[in-house]
């Protein structure tokens, strides 16, 4: 079974570490990511959609 684990976040320089699954990510936050190719690929598009 494919899987996908953010390890951190960097919001302004900063280390924020594992979010936790309330964590709403900001414009500008960088997101590290660990896992299978096909979930790093599903990961991505729904980072990048976002939610309204």
């Amino acid at each position: 079974m494919p899987w996908c684990s953010s390890l951190i976040v960097r919001r302004r320089g900063s280390r924020v570490g594992e979010p936790a699954p309330e964590t709403r990510f900001e414009a500008g936050d960088v997101v590290v990511v660990l896992g299978e190719p096909d979930s790093l690929a599903a990961a991505e598009i729904r980072l990048l959609q976002g939610t309204k």
